[in-house]
């Protein structure tokens, strides 16, 4: 019931990941920094407030966090793709504003969204913020409209 070779199913298994993880590495690293980036931001934040001695409402503070991790995975991403010190400025900027739009705005919206005319809105929304996003990194507008109407149609 052994193998002699020493391969098997498993062998392969990892083969098969590891020439996934060799095509993909930067795709992953990319969805990594941004799970790390959401995750920090409103610690970032906080401490920054708490420094300065701000006191604010949550719309304004989910708003500030959404920005700073819009902003870091933005910049993060066009560096992994190896974009110039232009690339990795804009993508901070147009990721910044998305997350800050993201994070303060439409989610005011969707915490709100008792009716199906409040859910649409905050759907649209991320949709045209999605599709502005996209055009402004060099993509078309309507897959970005798509992509992020149907991430915000599905939570």
């Amino acid at each position: 019931m052994t193998d002699p070779s020493g391969f098997s199913w498993l062998s392969k298994a990892f083969h098969k990941v590891g020439n996934w993880l060799k095509k993909n590495w930067r795709t992953v690293l990319a969805i990594a920094v941004a799970v790390v980036a959401w995750y920090v931001a409103p610690y970032i934040i906080a401490g920054f407030y708490g420094a300065a001695g701000i006191v604010t409402t949550p719309a304004v503070f989910q708003g500030a966090a959404g920005a700073l991790a819009g902003a870091m995975a933005g910049a993060a991403n066009a560096a992994i793709s190896g974009g110039d010190m232009g690339d990795i400025l804009r993508g901070a900027l147009v990721g910044g504003i998305q997350g800050g739009i993201s994070g303060g705005v439409l989610h005011q919206m969707q915490s709100g969204a008792s009716t199906f005319a409040d859910r649409a809105a905050h759907v649209a929304g991320h949709g045209i913020l999605g599709g502005a996003a996209n055009e402004a990194m060099g993509g078309k507008f309507q897959d970005g409209f798509l992509s992020a109407a149907a991430g915000a149609g599905a939570g």
